[in-house]
């Protein structure tokens, strides 16, 4: 379940407008998150963090995108759609709405199966009463996350000393995804691009 494991930094060229990202927070990803496990066992408000972490990292879903996709977005019935032959598909799959306002689909990301057994940890203590109070809206991130997801990465450097930049989960996403599967289409699909070759990293 450890989507790092024998996965060596991969170059997103040709993802994002022609240059190239190296991708080198695999060992402090796998801190991170058994970190932010532990603190969760501490104080269960903080699952929403970890749910967020998790959509993040292996999803690819952006920061900006959290609050267009929740819990009744997750499809865990999925059937294969298109493409027979998608690397990523695992029969999960979040659908990110493009907005509020319109009815149209931005984009649909397949869930690994590591992410998988994190969600369904962070669904088993979501009925928490501080989880409900943070979380309006039915996202998987509390309303205020931009403010503790800073306070959280502060802490985690504080006693850690490492420093996760906010687009550092995008960026291994990427990497990894494009590793994992050897398709530079599919991974561009899963961030969003409209081709291999275009889009906003």
């Amino acid at each position: 379940m450890n989507p790092f494991e024998d996965i060596e930094s991969q170059s997103t060229r040709g993802l994002n407008g022609g240059y190239s990202k190296k991708v080198t927070h695999h060992e402090e990803a796998k801190k991170f998150f058994r970190w932010l496990e532990k603190e969760c066992e501490k104080f269960p408000s903080k699952y929403p963090e970890l749910a967020l972490s998790v959509v993040g990292w292996f999803c690819g879903i952006r920061v900006e995108e959290i609050g267009r996709a929740g819990w009744k977005d997750l499809d865990k019935e999925a059937e294969q759609g298109g493409d027979s032959e998608r690397k990523d598909f695992t029969g999960w799959e979040i659908t990110v709405w493009a907005n509020k306002e319109k009815s149209g689909i931005d984009k649909v990301v397949a869930v690994p199966e590591n992410a998988k057994h994190w969600l369904e940890l962070c669904e088993a203590h979501w009925d928490n009463a501080g989880i409900k109070k943070a979380c309006t809206n039915g996202s998987f991130a509390a309303d205020d996350h931009t403010q503790r997801m800073k306070k959280l990465r502060s802490k985690f450097t504080k006693e850690t000393g490492i420093e996760l930049p906010q687009n550092t989960a995008r960026h291994s996403f990427a990497s990894h995804h494009l590793a994992m599967c050897g398709d530079a289409k599919l991974t561009a699909e899963r961030l969003g691009h409209k081709s291999s070759g275009t889009g906003q990293g």
